[in-house]
């Protein structure tokens, strides 16, 4: 059966890259790595700061974590926080739960007031004391921690109040409806092309500014756990043509216990091969390795990141360690032994060969050929 084709307005063209022609659009900032690029906050600073400042406009972001793992939707919900508040045009699609409910479950803004200020040095001290004692652990100092960007300034969010988007001033959201459909058969059949259409409706509905004709808002698209629908090399060609062509940009969360077991591996290589930027999130089940790599909740490990407009590839750090601390979502880069807790065997043999090495190897008076170490007599 043929697919009908992708049809983009004319009206929701991207950002038009001059000088003189592009729009200020509140919420969207220059890349702190990529020349030129226009980025939006994930809201999560320790992230940002990893990826280049942000998710770039026209690219599509995908984020595997481990299933019942909630890091990849608290990233997520603090990506549509974040839109909600500069009120961006919305789109949220989730299958875990619904659309309703993943709206309404968004972090809360951080008070500013005098009242709040012990609370956030409380935080502040809470995550120095935390790179003090990773840095005691490791030996290494926080000089290889990156330096915090301009998003410092922004207000946190906090993950211990839900809010909703009308509350953080959102007012242009657009719900799925495939998803947040009462027939149960209904939602657990819908198919991709269901979610692109919606998807076409909102980005076709952006506004354009009088003078430059660029779009003046951003479309944000967040897809939670909809793996049977995402993981198809169609819905994420066409979606990727969707966001290049307008002034959007999607992130996705995916499951890899959730994936179809048919096309597990293949589906998922595939998936990260249409992304511009790839998370991968493992979560640490052992208490004992938690506790030995300085009490983290998991690993993330940048698998992809967009390098576009850029002469060096963009490398970000192998090793980056998040926790959920002080109703906020932290990331920080590990400073790691070469063998963790064998160091200390590994010194004791290396000195023990050392001595070995340097001991006296006196030639022998038999007429065998060999010699004595420490009087002992060896043939060869």
């Amino acid at each position: 059966m043929k697919s009908n084709p992708i049809i983009i307005k004319k009206s929701s063209g991207p950002i038009i890259s001059g000088r003189g022609s592009r729009v200020a659009i509140p919420g969207v900032f220059p890349s702190s790595s990529r020349f030129g690029e226009q980025v939006v906050k994930l809201r999560v600073p320790s992230l940002d700061q990893y990826i280049g400042g942000g998710i770039p406009i026209g690219s599509v972001c995908l984020i595997r974590d481990d299933f019942p793992s909630k890091f990849g939707d608290l990233i997520l919900k603090s990506f549509v926080a974040d839109g909600a508040s500069y009120n961006h045009r919305l789109y949220i699609a989730s299958h875990h739960i619904t659309p309703t409910s993943f709206s309404k479950e968004l972090p809360s803004v951080r008070k500013t007031s005098s009242d709040s200020q012990g609370v956030k040095s409380m935080d502040d001290e809470d995550e120095s004391m935390t790179d003090l004692k990773i840095a005691w652990r490791y030996g290494q100092t926080g000089g290889g921690r990156p330096q915090k960007s301009s998003d410092q300034s922004l207000p946190a969010f906090d993950f211990s109040k839900k809010s909703s988007v009308e509350e953080l001033g959102g007012k242009n959201l657009v719900l799925s409806q495939c998803c947040d459909d009462t027939n149960v058969y209904k939602m657990n059949n819908f198919s991709g092309n269901e979610i692109l259409k919606e998807i076409l409706g909102v980005v076709n509905q952006l506004e354009l500014n009088d003078q430059s004709k660029a779009p003046s808002n951003v479309a944000r698209i967040a897809i939670s756990h909809c793996e049977e629908q995402v993981l198809s090399d169609n819905f994420m060609l066409k979606l990727r043509s969707i966001v290049q062509h307008t002034s959007s940009c999607a992130v996705i969360t995916i499951s890899d216990a959730a994936a179809p077991q048919k096309t597990h591996a293949n589906a998922l290589v595939r998936a990260e091969h249409f992304a511009d930027i790839v998370l991968n999130l493992q979560t640490i089940v052992d208490q004992k390795r938690r506790n030995d790599l300085g009490g983290i909740d998991g690993v993330c490990y940048i698998t992809k990141a967009a390098s576009n407009n850029t002469l060096k590839p963009f490398e970000p750090p192998r090793d980056i360690g998040f926790s959920f601390k002080k109703r906020r979502l932290l990331f920080h880069e590990l400073h790691l032994p070469p063998e963790g807790e064998t160091t200390t065997q590994r010194e004791v043999s290396s000195s023990s060969a050392a001595k070995l090495s340097s001991a006296s190897i006196i030639p022998s008076s038999s007429s065998s050929c060999g010699s004595t170490i420490k009087g002992k007599s060896i043939d060869f």
